[in-house]
């Protein structure tokens, strides 16, 4: 298997995970008798590309994960790993590909490029839709990236009907997805805050109380890292 992530994890926009190490696979030579080595089967080339691929995408940690790389260098690094996913069979469809889309797509918001940011977060969307569900917490978290470019846009509506999704699907499962749901819930707090609507944002604030609420009586942490309490 090339390397790749291991579980899930998204903070700040970007996917994280424990980084599987680099297996390098050694292709057989295969000589017949006589000087001229046998053809190479198919598998020796899917092994090919599979060490091919274990390295762009060690590559790519080593530069798109460090936070002090500029920009250009984090979306020139996600561009070459997608270009790599792209040539190995079926990895377009594949978590990884999905999380360096949306990743690139972050690359592309910080950048300012917002449309281009825009099309790999809706790309990893659409990626996440196949694989894991409609309703999965991949998917949300795409749309509260997407929700952050249409915000920057002053596309307000769309930003919030985008959040608003998000919600809905972190909702359904507040035991495990109770961080996600209140750090999102901030968002649409601050969008409100943003557009002088005091009442909803009341509304969310008594929100996220409850959440804190049910998450201190199960020994939850709150959204900050902290431990929930009741106040």
């Amino acid at each position: 298997a090339a390397a790749g992530w291991a579980g899930r994890g998204f903070v700040g926009g970007l996917w994280f995970g424990a980084r599987t190490p680099n297996r390098r696979v050694a292709a057989a030579a295969g000589k017949g008798f006589g000087s001229k080595p046998a053809p190479k089967s198919s598998a020796d080339k899917t092994e090919k590309e599979a060490e091919k691929q274990a390295k762009v995408l060690s590559d790519l940690w080593d530069i798109a994960y460090s936070f002090e790389s500029p920009v250009q260098d984090r979306i020139d690094a996600y561009k070459k790993a997608l270009a790599a996913l792209r040539k190995t069979v079926g990895q377009k469809e594949s978590a990884d590909y999905a999380r360096i889309c949306s990743n690139l797509g972050s690359a592309y918001l910080e950048a300012g490029k917002h449309e281009k940011a825009a099309k790999r977060y809706k790309e990893a969307e659409d990626t996440f839709m196949k694989i894991s569900g409609t309703d999965s917490v991949e998917v949300a978290a795409c749309r509260q990236n997407l929700a952050k470019v249409r915000r920057q846009e002053g596309k307000l509506a769309e930003a919030e009907a985008l959040i608003k999704s998000a919600m809905h699907i972190y909702s359904a499962d507040l035991d495990s997805t109770h961080v996600e749901y209140v750090q999102v819930l901030r968002s649409l707090m601050n969008l409100y805050h943003e557009a002088g609507m005091v009442d909803q944002m009341r509304a969310l604030q008594l929100e996220e109380r409850r959440v804190a609420g049910m998450a201190a009586k199960l020994g939850k942490k709150s959204a900050d890292g902290s431990v929930a309490f009741l106040e």
